[in-house]
């Protein structure tokens, strides 16, 4: 079991991007570094929520059920994809112009996310719900007009 710790004040400093993908290629490069818990599936965000400057996000191929992403309003892009939440709220992330959240498809009961409010989401240009077993879901078509990716979506 390894335990981690968070500088919180240099957390809220941090201005960039966070990448945290168990994709196959990340974990090779993690392994190649020496990262000894490169192969393990993050499945708790808890401390996620003090890197309070982040802009970029990538969160793929995890074992995430929950995250509350409120306190990160200055995401630009977020990228999900491969977990299982449920639930999402990003109407507190109004900057955000990219956001991916393709289904894992082991996701079951309440790990099948239900719908989704992106109405708050004025600057999006590209978004992909693909895969979700209630997909497409729809969104404002004043959002959905001005997206140049648009999968897993419709006009409201």
């Amino acid at each position: 079991v390894y335990t981690y710790y968070i500088d919180i004040e240099t957390a809220k400093t941090y201005t960039g991007a966070l990448s945290m993908s168990k994709a196959s290629g990340s974990i090779t490069t993690l392994t190649n570094a020496g990262v000894r818990t490169a192969s393990t599936k993050i499945t708790d965000v808890d401390g996620l929520q003090y890197f309070i400057n982040a802009t970029w996000l990538t969160l793929t191929s995890n074992e995430v059920e929950t995250i509350d992403l409120t306190a990160l309003t200055k995401l630009t892009s977020l990228n999900l994809n491969n977990n299982f939440i449920g639930s999402l709220d990003l109407t507190k992330n109004t900057e955000l112009e990219t956001f991916s959240y393709t289904a894992s498809s082991k996701v079951t009961g309440s790990q099948i996310l239900q719908s989704i409010d992106l109405s708050k989401n004025t600057k999006l240009k590209s978004v992909d719900l693909s895969k979700h077993t209630n997909a497409p879901f729809p969104i404002p078509a004043a959002i959905f007009n001005n997206l140049t990716t648009a999968k897993g979506v419709v006009s409201q």
